[in-house]
């Protein structure tokens, strides 16, 4: 009896002592994260520039528009909902005192949707001096066929914004220098791209999470290319991570150990949505990355990311393959 009763208190203690050790770690880790966090210092004058940024109704997208319209450029809410978009605007508006601001629909998850707004905007504009790529969306378990065919993050994240580049790719050349801004994620350092898969995901149906994971490392590859592409152009492209912010990709994530796991990385991270723009902002406005192409970032500074990014042949296979898919209706 008396030696359960010693085994029960030790376990105890363990158990005490394991989770006190856990807790002051994460209050560490989360301490140096909060002190390491890196904020946009330029104040340059946007006056005459012209902006878009996808999934700019709420979220990280929201604020590097408020930023943005803040320092007096033209701004486009390229948005899913217009609806939501015009509730953004009226924000923006009211924060910022700029009313230059236009907002336009651009469902990422839609082909049509998104050469209509190109075509729009090419139509009723006259430069374009920033792109910023930001929308994107992750899926609960089963797998999501958009209207075109492919899985839904797959054209959400990438194939759509690869599409809105290439469409406004001759307008960003005659506002040159011009800049094209993407946002990736931590998470593309578990991606990987199986191109018999990525269009469809039929492998990943019980894993969507694997299926963002690779729409992420298409974000950096697509950038590596397009930098390579548009070297002397006078268009420089950037990738980033903005931190792991509690959004709506949080708060309504249905995968239970995705969620947990970005709750947890939320609250080491310890970044509001504002915070969370920054880098975005830094890429698109400061003169420190006016001639810098071909790189990824985090908290406004160069970063590591994953090494199948420096891969040329594998960025140029997603490139043709993209370029095959966005030029059909409906996925073969």
């Amino acid at each position: 009896m008396f030696f359960v009763v010693c085994s029960l208190k030790f376990l105890c203690l363990f158990v005490v002592v394991n989770v006190l050790l856990t807790g002051a770690g994460l209050f560490a880790i989360r301490y140096y994260l909060t002190h390491s966090k890196r904020r946009c210092e330029s104040d340059a004058d946007m006056t005459g520039r012209v902006v878009i940024v996808t999934g700019s109704n709420t979220g990280i997208g929201k604020e590097t528009a408020r930023a943005l319209a803040a320092r007096n450029a033209r701004v486009i809410l390229a948005c899913r909902s217009v609806e939501r978009g015009q509730e953004a605007l009226q924000d923006i508006i009211k924060t910022t005192g700029n009313s230059n601001i236009a907002v336009k629909e651009c469902n990422l998850a839609s082909l049509r949707s998104v050469r209509n707004f190109a075509y729009d905007f090419i139509n009723s504009e006259t430069r374009l001096d920033v792109l910023i790529c930001n929308a994107g969306t992750g899926t609960p378990f089963g797998r999501y066929l958009t209207e075109d065919g492919f899985e839904m993050q797959f054209q959400s994240n990438h194939l759509g914004h690869f599409l809105l580049v290439q469409l406004l790719l001759e307008m960003l050349r005659s506002s040159a220098p011009a800049r094209i801004v993407i946002t990736s994620s931590l998470a593309h350092r578990f991606g990987n791209i199986d191109f018999a898969n990525i269009a469809r995901a039929d492998k990943y149906e019980s894993h969507p999470f694997l299926t963002y994971c690779d729409t992420k490392l298409a974000n950096v590859l697509f950038m590596k290319e397009l930098s390579r592409l548009l070297i002397d152009s006078g268009i420089t492209a950037n990738a980033l991570h903005p931190g792991t912010i509690y959004t709506n990709g949080i708060r309504h994530n249905k995968i239970w150990y995705v969620k947990w796991l970005l709750l947890v990385l939320s609250y080491l991270y310890n970044k509001n949505e504002e915070e969370g723009a920054q880098t975005i902002i830094y890429l698109a406005v400061s003169d420190e990355v006016a001639q810098v192409t071909g790189k990824y970032y985090a908290d406004c500074q160069p970063t590591n990311y994953s090494p199948l990014a420096d891969d040329p042949t594998l960025a140029r296979s997603l490139w043709d393959l993209s370029e095959e898919l966005v030029k059909v209706t409906k996925a073969k």
